[in-house]
C-alpha cells in the first residue's frame, strides 16, 4: 500500500465529515502542546519506537508510519522516495513543524552529528559496550597484558589487539 493511498483513505471517508474521518482519528492519538512542543503519538508504537496506525484502504489493512500520515495530513503530499525525518530526537512525535522530508542518506548524516547513531544497535552481536573499549584502551595504554583482558571480558586475545591498535571500534574517538 503506497503513501498515496493513505490520502485516497481520508478523501473516501471524508463524506462522512472529520469527525469519522482520517483526520480526526489520527489527532484523537496525538497528546497536542505548543507550536514548538513535540506533539507525542499516544497510539500504537512500532518496535523501533515510532507511532503506527493502522488504516484500511481497499479491503487491506495496512500499518503505516504515524510521522508519515501527519506529515501527508498537513502538506497533502509525499514523496515517497525520501524519507520523514524529524528535527527533534522524538520518535514519538508527529508535529508538522518537526517533520521535513530528506533522503535516507540526510536522515542518517542527521543522526550521526546529533550523536543519535548508536553502532552497537547496527551490531547486534557485540560482546563489548563502548564503555567496555574504552576501559580496555586505557588499560592497554597503562600496559596490561591482552591476554588478561581477554579473560576478564570474555573475549580473544586476537579482539583486544584489534581493538588496542584501532582496527576496531573505528568510530569511538579517543
Amino acid at each position: 500500500m503506497k503513501l498515496k493511498d493513505i490520502s485516497r483513505a481520508a478523501d473516501n471517508v471524508s463524506r462522512y465529515g472529520n469527525k469519522f474521518g482520517l483526520p480526526h482519528r489520527f489527532w484523537s492519538k496525538v497528546d497536542k502542546r505548543g507550536d514548538d512542543e513535540c506533539w507525542n503519538w499516544k497510539g500504537s508504537l512500532r518496535t523501533t519506537g515510532y507511532g503506527q496506525l493502522t488504516i484500511r484502504v481497499d479491503g487491506k489493512t495496512r500499518s503505516k508510519s504515524a510521522p508519515q500520515i501527519a506529515y501527508l495530513l498537513q502538506h497533502g503530499s509525499i514523496d515517497e522516495t525520501l524519507d520523514v525525518c524529524h528535527t527533534c530526537d522524538n520518535r514519538k512525535c508527529v508535529n508538522p513543524a518537526h517533520l521535513y522530508q530528506g533522503t535516507r542518506h540526510d536522515n542518517n548524516m542527521d543522526s550521526v552529528s546529533r550523536g543519535r547513531w548508536n553502532n552497537q544497535k547496527r551490531i547486534s552481536r557485540a560482546k563489548l559496550s563502548e564503555h567496555d573499549v574504552a576501559t580496555i584502551i586505557a588499560r592497554d595504554i597503562f600496559g596490561e597484558r591482552h591476554n588478561f583482558l581477554a579473560v576478564e571480558h570474555d573475549v580473544s586475545t586476537r579482539s583486544i589487539g584489534d581493538i588496542a591498535n584501532y582496527h576496531t571500534w573505528k568510530h569511538l574517538k579517543f
